[in-house]
């Protein structure tokens, strides 16, 4: 049960990071798009917003990453240790 639960896990975690990747520079693109119908921006509005959503999917997926690396252990395991005789 306990290896389900881990490739389970191991699934949600490849999707959730495949969404971070991939989101802020679509939705940036898109308004970036919208803002050049609406208000008539050059194109230098668009290479800004893929510049802005390369470095937030970028930022996001570091900082998931670290703290999936740096996770705290549970307080029973860090008790155990303090209690080791030689």
């Amino acid at each position: 049960m306990h290896s389900m639960y881990k490739f389970v896990q191991g699934i949600t975690f490849v999707g959730q990071l495949g969404f971070m990747i991939v989101t802020p520079p679509l939705v940036l693109v898109y308004l970036a798009y919208q803002m050049q119908l609406h208000f008539g921006l050059g194109p230098w509005i668009m290479v800004l917003a893929i510049l802005i959503g390369i470095l937030s999917a970028i930022s996001s997926t570091f900082s998931t990453f670290y703290k999936m690396l740096n996770k705290k252990r549970p307080a029973s395991e860090e008790k155990d240790e303090g209690n080791t005789k030689l």
